[in-house]
């Protein structure tokens, strides 16, 4: 089957003909509708936009605090702290664990660069800090970074802003944990995608919480 989504690209999950439960991949896809009197086929913008324009770009992700995180630890509360992974791009800093809350300030910036086509996947991970035992991951949530580039809808957000450095808005991202359907909490953040020929227009937001006089 197909979704259509508003002025992007089709993201599709495919599935076994005979076992609907299983995924057996995704397929991405535009559909353009064209006049069949017209005597030169125009391509989709955005496909002709991608292809003559930038495929390199530097994605930023901003991830301010999360919010009633699911208790990991005996005292009903969790050590948490990120870790992301793009393509073959890993970062994440346990020591910059929170400890104990379900409400942590996170207030950190991760930075890597971006090649289309690629696999597009941003995964946001939360682990708990564990000091005896292995570390163990309270929930993640995944962005298809590849999808935004392509849409139009996520390009114009941040245009009506009074700032001249576009910021896209804030959001609230579920967490799950890959063996439940159980929302974890959520992470609040934002993601900026910018062109590396246009990164030194661009400079990097500071979400750090201002150090106590």
């Amino acid at each position: 089957f197909l979704t259509v989504k508003d002025g992007g690209p089709l993201a599709s999950r495919l599935f076994e003909r005979r076992m609907t439960d299983m995924q057996t991949g995704v397929m991405k896809a535009c559909v353009c509708m064209k006049d069949h009197s017209a005597a030169e086929v125009v391509p989709p913008p955005l496909i002709s936009d991608l292809l003559q324009g930038d495929k390199d770009f530097i994605v930023r992700v901003y991830v301010l605090s999360g919010r009633n995180l699911l208790a990991a630890d005996r005292n009903h509360k969790s050590d948490p702290y990120l870790r992301i992974s793009f393509d073959k791009h890993r970062a994440g800093d346990r020591n910059k664990a929170k400890f104990k809350t379900l409400n942590p300030d996170f207030r950190q910036k991760f930075e890597f660069t971006m090649s289309l086509p690629c696999v597009s996947d941003l995964c946001i991970q939360v682990m708990d800090s564990d000091p005896l035992y292995l570390d163990e991951e309270i929930g993640r949530t995944y962005v298809d970074l590849e999808e935004r580039v392509l849409s139009n809808v996520w390009q114009q957000l941040g245009k009506d802003s009074n700032s001249e450095q576009e910021r896209k808005p804030v959001e609230r991202r579920t967490l799950r944990h890959p063996r439940s359907e159980k929302c974890c909490g959520q992470l609040l953040l934002w993601i900026d995608i910018v062109p590396s020929s246009q990164v030194s227009l661009y400079p990097p937001w500071s979400v750090e919480l201002p150090k106590p006089s």
